[in-house]
């Protein structure tokens, strides 16, 4: 009687093991975004943006979206490029908006992004994006608001929130994205 509890309790414990493990391993989805901007400096990379998502989660996502098999271990790779690109370029828009004069219109620039690179930290990867196109320093001069929207993971899981920093000239704000509020404005000026 004493060794089949022994072997129920050992049993139970070994089916609950997979269960419990679900929710040890991230029990929480969040992604940090990062803009940087500089408008003082004519450097080359003058406008980048970072994302930082679960690997897991990321690999889920675009096996889902693109049925790609992403191994982030794997050094950059022209395909995983092109998948990583297209992903991003269909969830993350990035708008840098300003006004040659004043009381003129408004002009917004779309700035299409390409994927340079990953890196793996942890449980993590960060994206590391930089525009298709080379923004000039003169137009980065005169930006009066970016606009920001991320919309990666939030098909896979509704509780997915994303931590957005903005940082021009060395300058952060930061806001939150949601289900509900997947873009912002960050006034410049």
């Amino acid at each position: 009687m004493r060794e089949m509890r022994k072997q129920r309790f050992f049993l139970t414990s070994i089916l609950c093991i997979p269960f419990v493990m679900g929710f040890v391993t991230h029990p929480f989805f969040v992604g940090v975004s990062q803009i940087f901007v500089e408008t003082k400096n004519s450097v080359d990379n003058n406008c980048l943006v970072e994302v930082k998502l679960f690997t897991d989660d990321l690999q889920r996502a675009l096996q889902q979206e693109n049925g790609f098999h992403f191994l982030p271990e794997e050094r950059t790779t022209e395909e995983s490029q092109k998948q990583l690109s297209q992903y991003f370029n269909n969830h993350i828009h990035l708008s840098l908006c300003f006004q040659r004069k004043p009381k003129s219109k408004i002009t917004v620039l779309n700035v299409p992004l390409f994927v340079k690179g990953w890196s793996v930290e942890e449980e993590a990867t960060w994206i590391y994006m930089l525009p298709i196109k080379k923004i000039s320093y003169k137009q980065l001069k005169e930006i009066q608001k970016i606009q920001f929207e991320n919309t990666a993971l939030f098909k896979q899981t509704n509780s997915q929130t994303h931590i957005v920093h903005c940082i021009v000239n060395g300058n952060r704000k930061t806001e939150q994205l949601t289900n509900e509020r997947t873009k912002v404005d960050f006034r410049i000026k």
